[in-house]
């Protein structure tokens, strides 16, 4: 469920700004949309406090965390910055999609984005919720793989669609 609340947030207001509010953008003008979305959510994640502090997903989160800064340097430098890159081309992608959608008038490029977006996030909620243990490589393979399998699938499919 979690995963649908975020995808209609998020590709629902690109859906109405690529819409009515910056309609015909051009490609690179899309990617810096979705670019900037990526980048203002890695600021407010950087900046907030764990909002699920005080409940089981927020003991686990800050336990993850833990383990993450206690793993070998290679491992603890990896999770970050696969987290961020594929968000960030998921942002980028997905918005793309959005956009090829609206400028076609077809539906299947903004319908992708929509679900492609709500299976991201909500497999990340699914793994938190049955406490996956990030900090094993192993576990972040899996994870981080199956959310760039998604990613790089948008990124493709934003490319069909132009």
């Amino acid at each position: 469920m979690q995963g649908v609340v975020s995808s209609v947030c998020e590709m629902g207001v690109a859906l109405v700004a690529l819409s009515l509010v910056l309609p015909g953008l051009g490609f690179w003008q899309v990617f810096g949309f979705g670019a900037g979305a990526a980048a203002i959510e890695a600021l407010m994640m950087s900046l907030m406090k764990n909002p699920h502090a005080g409940t089981a997903v927020g003991e686990h989160v800050a336990t993850q965390v833990a383990n993450l800064h206690e793993a070998p340097t290679w491992l603890a430098a990896a999770v970050p910055l696969a987290e961020r890159s594929i968000a960030t081309t998921d942002h980028i992608a997905c918005r793309g999609l959005v956009a090829a959608g609206v400028a076609s008038g077809r539906v299947w490029p903004t319908a992708f984005a929509f679900l492609a977006f709500a299976a991201t996030d909500g497999f990340a909620w699914y793994c938190l919720g049955r406490r996956w243990e990030f900090a094993r490589p192993l576990v972040a393979a899996k994870l981080y793989g199956a959310l760039a399998l998604v990613a790089v699938s948008c990124a493709f499919a934003w490319r069909f669609a132009l």
